[in-house]
């Protein structure tokens, strides 16, 4: 948590694929990185 409800994500993500017909595997490697913010729900009913 960098501030109050202001937090960092980050994940790493990695995929091998082969197939059995074909003689080829497939590596996939993904980064991903985002900011998320919590606000407090709004009640809108009054």
């Amino acid at each position: 948590m960098l501030w109050h409800n202001l937090f960092l994500d980050a994940s790493v993500f990695m995929r091998k694929h082969s197939n059995a017909l074909l003689p080829t595997t497939k590596e996939n490697l993904l980064f991903r990185f985002g900011m998320r913010l919590n606000l407090a729900a709004i009640d809108y009913r009054q």
